[in-house]
């Protein structure tokens, strides 16, 4: 898959995640790269289980395949 650039938005994601231990809830619509920003986010605090939750098994899957190995995908 093509690697591009942060954008704006996901360089700000990434510093708060770097920065804080508090819970972040982000808002962006279709489209909007979330699941590009969710696998920078756990690129970022690599050595953290991190549990990512999908309403459907088919992200669900493109998710566990994306996601670094620290990281486990299933549905909710």
């Amino acid at each position: 898959m093509t690697k591009f650039p942060d954008t704006p938005e996901q360089v700000v994601i990434l510093e708060a995640v770097k920065k804080s231990r508090d819970n972040l809830l982000i808002q962006a619509l279709a489209g909007a790269a979330k699941t590009s920003t969710l696998v920078r986010i756990a690129e970022t605090v690599r050595g953290t289980p991190i549990l990512s939750i999908a309403f459907n098994k088919r992200i669900a899957d493109e998710m566990a395949e994306r996601l670094p190995s620290h990281c486990s995908a299933r549905t909710l």
